[in-house]
Protein backbone atom coordinates (compact mmCIF):
# COMPACT_ATOMS: atom_id res chain seq x y z
CA UNK A 1 0.00 0.00 0.00
CA UNK A 2 1.55 3.09 -0.83
CA UNK A 3 1.67 6.25 1.00
CA UNK A 4 -0.58 8.06 -0.66
CA UNK A 5 -3.12 5.88 -0.62
CA UNK A 6 -3.12 5.57 3.24
CA UNK A 7 -3.71 9.53 3.16
CA UNK A 8 -6.08 9.70 1.03
CA UNK A 9 -7.86 6.98 3.32
CA UNK A 10 -7.53 9.07 6.35
CA UNK A 11 -8.79 11.84 4.76
CA UNK A 12 -11.76 10.86 3.51
CA UNK A 13 -12.50 9.55 6.73
CA UNK A 14 -11.91 12.79 8.47
CA UNK A 15 -14.28 14.07 6.08
CA UNK A 16 -16.67 12.00 6.83
CA UNK A 17 -16.70 12.50 10.61
CA UNK A 18 -16.63 15.69 9.94
CA UNK A 19 -19.69 15.41 7.62
CA UNK A 20 -21.34 13.91 10.94
CA UNK A 21 -20.52 15.86 13.21
CA UNK A 22 -21.65 19.05 11.21
CA UNK A 23 -24.96 16.98 10.69
CA UNK A 24 -25.46 16.71 14.50
CA UNK A 25 -25.23 20.08 15.26
CA UNK A 26 -27.61 21.36 12.59
CA UNK A 27 -31.09 22.54 14.05
CA UNK A 28 -33.31 22.01 11.44
CA UNK A 29 -36.60 20.83 12.10
CA UNK A 30 -39.55 19.64 10.58
CA UNK A 31 -42.05 22.48 10.65
CA UNK A 32 -44.97 19.60 11.59
CA UNK A 33 -42.69 17.41 13.45
CA UNK A 34 -43.39 15.96 16.94
CA UNK A 35 -40.32 17.20 18.71
CA UNK A 36 -41.64 20.82 19.38
CA UNK A 37 -44.22 21.45 22.14
CA UNK A 38 -46.76 22.94 19.41
CA UNK A 39 -47.85 21.46 16.07
CA UNK A 40 -50.74 22.50 13.97
CA UNK A 41 -52.93 19.57 14.37
CA UNK A 42 -52.82 19.49 18.62
CA UNK A 43 -53.56 23.03 18.84
CA UNK A 44 -57.56 23.97 18.25
CA UNK A 45 -57.76 27.24 16.47
CA UNK A 46 -61.22 29.11 16.03
CA UNK A 47 -61.61 31.00 12.42
CA UNK A 48 -63.70 34.13 12.88
CA UNK A 49 -65.63 34.86 10.04
CA UNK A 50 -63.46 36.89 7.63
CA UNK A 51 -64.18 40.36 6.71
CA UNK A 52 -63.76 41.27 3.30
CA UNK A 53 -65.52 40.71 -0.19
CA UNK A 54 -67.71 37.94 0.55
CA UNK A 55 -67.15 35.19 -2.21
CA UNK A 56 -63.32 35.07 -1.55
CA UNK A 57 -63.66 35.74 2.19
CA UNK A 58 -65.46 32.91 2.78
CA UNK A 59 -63.44 30.45 0.27
CA UNK A 60 -60.83 32.06 2.16
CA UNK A 61 -62.37 31.18 5.91
CA UNK A 62 -63.62 27.89 4.52
CA UNK A 63 -59.50 26.86 3.38
CA UNK A 64 -58.49 27.69 6.38
CA UNK A 65 -60.95 25.46 8.83
CA UNK A 66 -60.05 22.74 6.78
CA UNK A 67 -55.92 23.10 6.78
CA UNK A 68 -56.08 24.04 10.61
CA UNK A 69 -58.12 21.48 11.66
CA UNK A 70 -57.39 18.67 9.38
CA UNK A 71 -60.23 18.88 7.68
CA UNK A 72 -62.34 18.15 10.78
CA UNK A 73 -65.31 21.17 11.99
CA UNK A 74 -64.65 24.04 14.09
CA UNK A 75 -63.15 23.27 17.46
CA UNK A 76 -65.88 24.59 20.12
CA UNK A 77 -63.67 26.40 23.53
CA UNK A 78 -60.59 26.83 21.15
CA UNK A 79 -57.47 28.61 23.19
CA UNK A 80 -56.95 30.24 19.83
CA UNK A 81 -58.95 32.77 17.76
CA UNK A 82 -57.44 34.06 14.36
CA UNK A 83 -58.90 37.10 12.88
CA UNK A 84 -58.50 38.27 9.00
CA UNK A 85 -59.34 41.13 6.95
CA UNK A 86 -59.17 40.60 3.59
CA UNK A 87 -58.87 42.98 0.58
CA UNK A 88 -59.34 42.20 -3.19
CA UNK A 89 -58.08 44.18 -6.04
CA UNK A 90 -58.38 42.92 -9.52
CA UNK A 91 -55.84 44.07 -12.41
CA UNK A 92 -56.37 43.75 -16.23
CA UNK A 93 -53.70 43.74 -18.76
CA UNK A 94 -54.36 45.78 -22.06
CA UNK A 95 -51.47 46.16 -23.23
CA UNK A 96 -50.35 42.13 -23.03
CA UNK A 97 -52.79 40.51 -25.12
CA UNK A 98 -52.76 36.22 -24.03
CA UNK A 99 -54.82 35.61 -27.29
CA UNK A 100 -55.97 37.67 -30.15
CA UNK A 101 -58.82 36.38 -32.91
CA UNK A 102 -60.00 38.59 -35.50
CA UNK A 103 -63.10 38.88 -33.95
CA UNK A 104 -62.47 38.24 -30.53
CA UNK A 105 -59.57 39.78 -28.21
CA UNK A 106 -58.49 38.12 -24.70
CA UNK A 107 -56.36 40.04 -22.31
CA UNK A 108 -54.59 38.73 -18.59
CA UNK A 109 -56.41 39.49 -15.41
CA UNK A 110 -55.02 39.15 -12.20
CA UNK A 111 -56.44 38.50 -8.98
CA UNK A 112 -54.62 39.67 -5.91
CA UNK A 113 -55.81 39.04 -1.93
CA UNK A 114 -54.03 40.73 0.82
CA UNK A 115 -55.17 39.11 4.33
CA UNK A 116 -54.21 41.50 7.42
CA UNK A 117 -54.23 38.18 10.10
CA UNK A 118 -53.88 38.60 13.79
CA UNK A 119 -53.90 35.28 16.24
CA UNK A 120 -55.07 36.12 19.37
CA UNK A 121 -54.74 34.22 22.69
CA UNK A 122 -58.63 34.14 24.23
CA UNK A 123 -58.02 34.05 27.51
CA UNK A 124 -55.75 36.74 27.76
CA UNK A 125 -56.44 38.81 24.43
CA UNK A 126 -52.43 38.48 23.43
CA UNK A 127 -51.95 38.76 20.21
CA UNK A 128 -49.57 36.03 19.26
CA UNK A 129 -48.82 36.92 15.89
CA UNK A 130 -49.33 38.94 12.88
CA UNK A 131 -48.96 40.01 9.88
CA UNK A 132 -50.01 40.59 6.55
CA UNK A 133 -49.98 38.18 3.71
CA UNK A 134 -50.98 38.00 -0.06
CA UNK A 135 -51.69 36.13 -2.95
CA UNK A 136 -52.22 36.30 -7.04
CA UNK A 137 -53.65 34.36 -9.54
CA UNK A 138 -54.42 34.90 -12.99
CA UNK A 139 -56.81 34.36 -15.42
CA UNK A 140 -57.61 35.16 -18.93
CA UNK A 141 -60.17 37.71 -19.85
CA UNK A 142 -62.63 36.89 -22.48
CA UNK A 143 -65.43 39.01 -24.06
CA UNK A 144 -67.69 36.49 -23.50
CA UNK A 145 -69.53 37.47 -20.40
CA UNK A 146 -70.09 34.17 -18.64
CA UNK A 147 -66.57 33.34 -19.50
CA UNK A 148 -64.87 36.38 -17.80
CA UNK A 149 -67.25 35.48 -14.75
CA UNK A 150 -66.41 32.39 -14.61
CA UNK A 151 -62.28 32.76 -15.23
CA UNK A 152 -62.35 35.72 -12.24
CA UNK A 153 -64.32 33.42 -9.88
CA UNK A 154 -61.75 30.48 -10.48
CA UNK A 155 -58.77 33.35 -10.06
CA UNK A 156 -60.55 34.01 -6.78
CA UNK A 157 -60.63 30.36 -5.77
CA UNK A 158 -57.07 30.39 -6.43
CA UNK A 159 -55.76 32.75 -4.73
CA UNK A 160 -58.43 31.70 -1.65
CA UNK A 161 -56.68 28.50 -1.22
CA UNK A 162 -52.63 29.76 -1.74
CA UNK A 163 -53.22 32.65 0.85
CA UNK A 164 -54.71 30.27 3.36
CA UNK A 165 -51.72 27.80 2.74
CA UNK A 166 -49.59 30.81 3.46
CA UNK A 167 -51.00 31.52 6.23
CA UNK A 168 -51.29 28.46 8.10
CA UNK A 169 -46.99 28.18 6.79
CA UNK A 170 -47.31 31.91 8.96
CA UNK A 171 -49.21 30.56 12.19
CA UNK A 172 -47.62 27.39 11.89
CA UNK A 173 -44.04 28.83 12.03
CA UNK A 174 -45.47 31.15 15.56
CA UNK A 175 -46.55 28.63 17.28
CA UNK A 176 -43.75 26.46 16.71
CA UNK A 177 -41.85 28.68 18.94
CA UNK A 178 -44.88 29.55 21.47
CA UNK A 179 -45.07 29.33 24.87
CA UNK A 180 -48.37 30.34 26.60
CA UNK A 181 -48.08 32.43 29.43
CA UNK A 182 -48.26 31.14 32.79
CA UNK A 183 -51.12 31.87 34.81
CA UNK A 184 -50.64 32.03 38.59
CA UNK A 185 -53.37 31.43 41.34
CA UNK A 186 -52.98 33.01 44.82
Amino acid sequence: MWLSDRASSVLSRLAGICALLTLAACSVQPLYGTSGSATMNRLPIEVADVSGPDRPAFMLRDELVFLINGGRSQPVGAPFRLDIVLERKNRVSNTAPVADGEINRTFAGQVELRANYELVNVETDEVITSGRRRAFAQYDRSTQLYALRAAQEDAEEDAARELARIVVLAINGKLKTYVAPQIVVK
